[in-house]
């Protein structure tokens, strides 16, 4: 009886069994957008833009994007295939004021296109459309496509099963 007694009262002191407080998702006045990381492996490289929540509150990156973006030819659309990159899957993240999320692109690393010219396109001056609206911009992100390109989803890297 002492042991259910103690078990119910560190329940009630670690939250268990607490509602879940339902968080916002990041509006665009909550993000700013940085170049992240770039890494190659397989054939593959990932180009990485990182997502950091700048408000005062919690927030939830999830979703995918659209993107429009310059290239030396003008166009402002990034054509990307979703569904994840060979790096990893992103998951939904709740991000504290000041926590980064993150945003992967894929592309081959120039040995693995087929046809040349290797380079498809380089988009600079990018601007995120996210899924319930708004727009954030990346001045000073770039991105370049060779062969194909594909998205992860907006979030965090998937935490070890």
């Amino acid at each position: 009886m002492k042991v259910v007694l103690l078990l119910l009262l560190l329940s009630m002191v670690n939250g268990c069994g607490s509602r879940r407080v339902a968080v916002p998702r990041c509006e665009a006045s909550q993000l700013r957008v940085s170049q992240g990381r770039t890494a190659v492996g397989l054939g593959n490289r990932l180009e990485e833009v990182v997502f950091t929540n700048v408000g005062t509150k919690p927030c939830l990156l999830r979703g995918y994007p659209t993107i429009t973006a310059e290239t030396p030819a003008g166009r402002r659309v990034v054509h990307v295939m979703r569904g994840g990159t060979y790096f990893g899957r992103l998951v939904p993240a709740v991000l504290q004021p000041g926590e980064h999320g993150f945003l992967d692109f894929g592309t081959a690393n120039h040995t693995d296109c087929p046809v040349r010219p290797f380079v498809i396109a380089r988009y600079t001056n990018l601007v995120f459309t996210l899924p319930q609206g708004g727009r954030v911009r990346g001045k000073n992100v770039s991105i370049t496509e060779n062969c194909s390109m594909s998205i992860s989803t907006l979030g965090r890297p998937e935490p070890p099963a």
